[in-house]
């Protein structure tokens, strides 16, 4: 549901308390700083996936962290995580 709407906003209007849309930048930053040979989440998405993306990814994130801002929602499998004891 979240992936269908994501085309229709790129940017998000200043909110009440003075936070503006998540920036480019932001997004471009954050996944320069994921550490690489980490574990995927159940997605199975790899930081350096994220990383070979380029500008594709970093403005798809970018849409879809913003749309998940303004609706104050995120996907199910953000709330997921697999916890394999060693």
């Amino acid at each position: 549901m979240l992936v269908a709407q994501m085309g229709k906003q790129l940017w998000r209007n200043v909110d009440s308390d003075g936070c503006g849309p998540i920036l480019v930048s932001e997004v471009r930053s954050a996944i320069g700083r994921m550490r690489n040979g980490k574990s995927p989440g159940v997605d199975g998405v790899t930081a350096e996936m994220l990383k070979c993306g380029g500008k594709s990814v970093e403005e798809w994130m970018l849409r879809l962290c913003n749309l998940c801002w303004d609706k104050v929602v995120v996907p199910s499998d953000w709330r997921n995580a697999v916890i394999v004891p060693i």
